[in-house]
């Protein structure tokens, strides 16, 4: 089975904190908060879940700008989110950036069904990317507070994070392998306009693709690429099926003409591809 995600109208994005970050990370300097939803209060979440709902829409993604901890502010939605999940049955799937136990356990009870969390590998990136005094030890413990919770839990990595380079990728893939997980997310670096890693070349696919057949190898659950990726590099992807990589977000037509030529059951979703610790 092969999973091809399609995100949307019917699965948006939403920043609780608007444009507003107070990091700036070197690789996105706030930008992709510019395409997500504004939901400044809980009541401005309530209304846009109820709208969401009536048009058809399938549930959303709760992020935002991270606070000087690496936090997305979300515990005071805490209180909207049961009101929307009560209302609505509408999935959300949450970014906490380093959200303490007492923060992912409001969240879990009030009803986030998968929370979405970025791991790096290497103590040194977190500083020299996002500025935080933040080490590996520290994800572990996050990754620990959530288990700790019955939270669903997707892992994202990064490729290429340290300014282009493979540094700390491979430690995050080992990390998140202790768990039992059901899927992980890769991304990989995109040179954004406005940034600190403008000028960037992107990763070597063969680089994206060395990691991805490690993760496959070592992670027992299913290995995704999801949308943070430059869209020009295509010639990976039907490698990466051959590899057993479970799905992709937007994939090339190339690379599903090739799963159907293989004789793969091809399974389309539209909404986040970290929906599949769910089964979705």
């Amino acid at each position: 089975m092969f999973h091809a995600y399609y995100p949307g109208r019917s699965f948006p994005s939403v920043s609780v904190t608007g444009t507003a970050c107070s990091l700036h990370c070197k690789h996105c300097n706030a930008h992709y908060l510019e395409g997500m939803h504004p939901a400044l209060t809980p009541d401005d979440l309530i209304e846009f879940s109820r709208a969401l709902k009536k048009s058809g829409g399938e549930g959303f993604l709760l992020s935002g700008g991270s606070d000087k901890r690496g936090v997305v502010p979300l515990m005071r939605y805490a209180p909207a989110i049961r009101k929307i999940k009560e209302e609505t049955g509408l999935i959300i799937n949450a970014h906490i950036g380093f959200a303490d136990r007492d923060e992912i356990e409001a969240l879990v009870s009030a009803g986030v069904d998968v929370f979405s969390v970025d791991i790096v590998g290497d103590s040194s990136t977190v500083k020299r990317v996002y500025g935080l005094e933040k080490t590996v030890d520290d994800y572990i413990s996050l990754l620990n507070n959530l288990e700790y919770a019955g939270a669903a839990v997707v892992p994202h990595i990064t490729a290429g994070l340290d300014f282009g380079r493979i540094r700390g990728e491979y430690g995050a893939v080992d990390m998140v392998s202790g768990y039992n997980f059901k899927a992980l997310v890769f991304l990989s670096l995109v040179p954004t306009r406005g940034t600190a890693m403008e000028n960037l070349p992107p990763l070597p696919e063969e680089d994206l693709l060395s990691l991805l057949k490690y993760a496959i190898e070592r992670f027992s659950g299913d290995v995704l690429v999801g949308c943070m990726r430059p869209r020009y590099q295509r010639k990976w992807e039907i490698e990466a099926v051959k590899s057993g990589i479970s799905g992709i977000v937007i994939p090339a037509s190339p690379t599903l003409s090739f799963v159907k030529e293989s004789g793969m059951k091809i399974e389309v979703h539209n909404h986040c591809c970290a929906l599949r610790a769910l089964g979705l």
